[in-house]
């Protein structure tokens, strides 16, 4: 329902918990509260930078939010190295369902394999899963380099373009995640982080925060 227009300025400020936006936990307390609750459903995020320590973030996404359907699409990797890393940092991501578009498998409860040239297949197997959703989901592209590699840049649009459509119909998060900051798909990502060095960066609101790697995974400094 839309807000009537007299509305004081001051009650329809972001914090106010009356109309505080969904959000999805990062797994990072800190990092949680400087974002007012963490991720915003129904956005598109771009993580760039450190893709190791990106996908550790992740991880800890992950493992916190196991009552969320999360969705991992791997583009130029087999998805049991998500699986090897998780272990290695003692997470648990047992609930996660994998979409593999490097190897050639038999598709399981778990894992589904997408060919490069099966673009529309995708797209199928992605709005399938959000139909079929009730509750808050999180789609993960793990990255976009890869996934440009594989179908060309135009598909590559498309699929953002899509997912970008997609995710504002469900109560849901799309996090692609990069090694560099691709500004050309900017038209289909809401928030940007970097993660460049040791801190991360809102690219959308003044806020820079200092991290480190635990054999936990990321802390705030």
């Amino acid at each position: 329902m839309p807000l009537p227009n007299d509305l004081p300025e001051l009650l329809i400020k972001k914090d106010n918990p009356l109309f505080k936006i969904n959000t999805i936990s990062t797994g990072v307390k800190k990092l949680d509260i400087i974002l007012e609750g963490g991720l915003e459903t129904s956005n598109s995020y771009l993580f760039y930078g450190n893709l190791d320590h990106i996908r550790i973030l992740l991880m800890q996404l992950i493992d916190f939010n196991k009552d969320i359907k999360i969705m991992y699409l791997t583009t130029d990797f087999p998805y049991v190295k998500v699986i090897e890393l998780a272990k290695k940092m003692y997470f648990e991501i047992g609930h996660c369902m994998f979409v593999d578009m490097y190897s050639i498998g038999k598709q399981t409860p778990r894992v589904i394999y997408v060919s490069s040239h099966e673009i529309e297949k995708l797209k199928e197997v992605i709005k399938t899963y959000m139909l079929s959703l009730e509750k808050k989901f999180v789609l993960i592209v793990d990255n976009l380099e890869g996934l440009k590699q594989a179908v060309g840049e135009e598909n590559l649009m498309n699929l953002v373009k899509f997912l970008y459509v997609g995710v504002k119909d469900f109560d849901g998060v799309v996090i692609y995640i990069s090694s560099s900051n691709l500004f050309s798909f900017h038209q289909g990502i809401d928030v940007t982080f970097n993660l460049t060095g040791n801190e991360i960066k809102n690219e959308d609101l003044p806020c820079e925060i200092n991290y480190k790697v635990q054999e936990s995974g990321i802390e705030i400094t």
